[in-house]
Order: structure tokens, then C-alpha cells, then sequence
């Protein structure tokens, strides 16, 4: 998959909505993500918890939900929080112990724009030398069938 390498920063992703991130590569990412947490916790896909949430962008529901696709994809336990501040799930990735999570945000970029912030234990952002290469390393190279078998639930 060609990917636009701008729109991987020094601790985040952030691009134009639909014309450097879209669905299909949000799904990408989430499967990417599930790998790189793997990695970096010792722990098979299938035993990961990863905390998933969005900010208010029109377009971040669309987006989670593909993110939370290829997070399932690569067999993790996903808890959807849904539509929440940074802050609230950097805290329900400390206080449930999760292995990682995910917000779907561009934060304080315009409207145009989305992304994701992603932490990884004890809401530790992953940063360009741990992790948010890898992530668009993996896809250029592409990631290959996945094995499926995640389970969500949403907590609201």
C-alpha cells in the first residue's frame, strides 16, 4: 500500500480526512498498531488489550469503527469508549492495565484533518523510535492475511 509518509509525526498520525487518511488505511493502522504493541509487550496479539475512542470530527466515528476493524483483525480485545477526550482514554488504558490504546483525533488541527494518537502501557505515547515508524513500515510492506478472532466491547 503506498502510503503518504507526512502524515507519520514525531508522536502522531495526522492527515486530510479522505485524501491522506482514509478508511481503508485507518484499517490498516489499527492492524499495524495491534502488531507494534505486540512487539514492544512480549505478548501474542490474541492476549492484547487496546483502549479505542474518537474526539467529535464528523468523520471520526467512520474511522474508529475501521480502526477497530483491523485492530479485531489481528485478534486483539478492543474496549470502545467511543466519543471521549485524549485524557480520558490515556486513563482507561492505565486503570484497566491495557496494553495500548488508540484515539482517533488530529487534536488541535483544523477540521479537515484527522489521525490517531497511540500509547502503548501506562498511556506512554508511542513516539517515530517506538513504534509509529514501524506502523508505516509494516504497511508499505504489507501486513498479509490476518488471523482474526478480536473481541470488542464498548464502555460508555
Amino acid at each position: 500500500m503506498n502510503v503518504p509518509q507526512e502524515i507519520f509525526k514525531a508522536y502522531d498520525i495526522r492527515g486530510l480526512y479522505g485524501e491522506q487518511i482514509d478508511g481503508d488505511l485507518a484499517e490498516q493502522i489499527g492492524r499495524a498498531f495491534v502488531r507494534v504493541l505486540s512487539h514492544l509487550t512480549g505478548r501474542d496479539t490474541e492476549d492484547l488489550g487496546i483502549g479505542l475512542g474518537h474526539d467529535m470530527r464528523l468523520e471520526a466515528p467512520e474511522l474508529a469503527e475501521r480502526y477497530l476493524v483491523g485492530m479485531l483483525a489481528e485478534g486483539a480485545h478492543v474496549i470502545n469508549v467511543g466519543e471521549v477526550g485524549s485524557e480520558m482514554l490515556y486513563w482507561l488504558v492505565g486503570s484497566r492495565e491495557l496494553d495500548g490504546g488508540l484515539m482517533c483525533t488530529a487534536s488541535h488541527n483544523p477540521k479537515a484533518y484527522t489521525g490517531a494518537k497511540l500509547v502503548s502501557r501506562g498511556a506512554i505515547a508511542l513516539s517515530g523510535d517506538t513504534g509509529i515508524t514501524d506502523i508505516r513500515d509494516m504497511i508499505e510492506a504489507g501486513l498479509g492475511r490476518a488471523p482474526g478472532g478480536g473481541t470488542s466491547e464498548e464502555v460508555k
